[in-house]
């Protein structure tokens, strides 16, 4: 502490202390000081001016072009805000990607009082602001792993029934506002207790797999695919009638029944039921009912093959 001599010089070296990148705006917004995070990353990035010192942020969030002028812009609104005193303080995620790794930073401005009485005086505006950016790139990594655990199945890799309804909720919202067509398919593996009876969990467990490792070359980039339950699978096909969707059904099937599922090679099949996705009137509980419902026609049909029910405008069941 002897090598402190002064308040300012305490303060100083404790913003050159912290990692996260930091600068004091006067009220103006222009930059009067920064701290050692903020120089070091300007020379990294090859800043004309590191320092940045006399450059006003306002003006450099306000004219941003290309990628990132939207959070600039929203961060030059944040800043006026917390300037102005009609904010406590303002904080914003933003991406910061490079061609070789992706970076997410948390930007953050307060308030700067100089003096005392500022900060309990009604009325009065601030002196400048500190701003900071801080790097939360691992905390957004793991965040990212926690959302893709919780909308996975953990043994396909596929949806699981959550968030299968959640996304295919959100589509339905889309497809009526624009008059669009959708089918949505149900299939389960036929006689699957007899396969873990037969081969075991684990074989029946590849089976499960296999399965979704050829819906996944079977359908669309945008179709939604999951496992809902057990031997059960669903798959929602936006953009296409009940022709094509029958048709996505057949070739999904045949792709099935013609795997060898290892070690034993042994053959599955499924049985497969379409309900089209009306324009309106439908909930998706109701399409998930029809579509159930010609599930268990083509297991009473003799399974290992599709079948269809379709649903009117207004929900009611209609003879296909």
């Amino acid at each position: 502490m002897r090598a402190i001599e002064s308040a300012e010089g305490l303060a100083v070296a404790v913003i050159d202390a912290l990692t996260s990148h930091i600068c004091v705006l006067d009220k103006g917004g222009t930059i009067i000081a920064v701290n050692r995070a903020w120089r070091e990353f300007g020379e990294s990035a090859n800043n004309e001016k590191p320092s940045d010192i006399g450059l006003n942020y306002l003006e450099v969030c306000r004219r941003a072009i290309g990628n990132g002028a939207s959070e600039a812009l929203a961060f030059y609104e944040g800043i006026r805000s917390v300037l102005y005193g009609e904010v406590a303080y303002f904080q914003l995620e933003y991406p910061c990607h490079s061609p070789t790794e992706e970076r997410w930073y948390l930007a953050r401005v307060s308030p700067l009082y100089l003096e005392e009485h500022q900060r309990d005086a009604a009325n009065l505006t601030p002196s400048g602001a500190v701003v900071s950016h801080a790097d939360i790139t691992e905390q957004k990594a793991l965040e990212t792993k926690l959302a893709h655990m919780a909308a996975t199945d953990w043994l396909t890799g596929l949806l699981n029934r959550r968030a299968f309804v959640d996304m295919t909720e959100a589509a339905l919202v889309d497809l009526c506002q624009n008059g669009r067509n959708a089918a949505l398919l149900m299939f389960d593996v036929d006689h699957f207790k007899l396969i873990n009876d037969t081969h075991g969990h684990q074989a029946g467990d590849q089976a499960l797999r296999a399965i979704a490792k050829t819906c996944r070359s079977v359908l669309r980039a945008n179709d939604l695919v999951a496992r809902i339950g057990g031997e059960e699978f669903a798959c929602f096909i936006p953009d296409t009638d009940m022709v094509n969707a029958t048709m996505m059904a057949e070739r999904l099937r045949l792709k099935i029944a013609a795997l060898a599922i290892p070690p034993m090679a042994f053959k599955i099949t499924v049985s497969v039921g379409i309900a089209n996705v009306p324009t309106s009137g439908v909930t998706l509980d109701q399409i998930l009912t029809s579509a159930d419902r010609a599930m268990y026609l083509a297991k009473s049909d003799g399974r290992n093959c599709v079948r269809i029910d379709k649903l009117v405008q207004r929900g009611e069941r209609a003879t296909a």
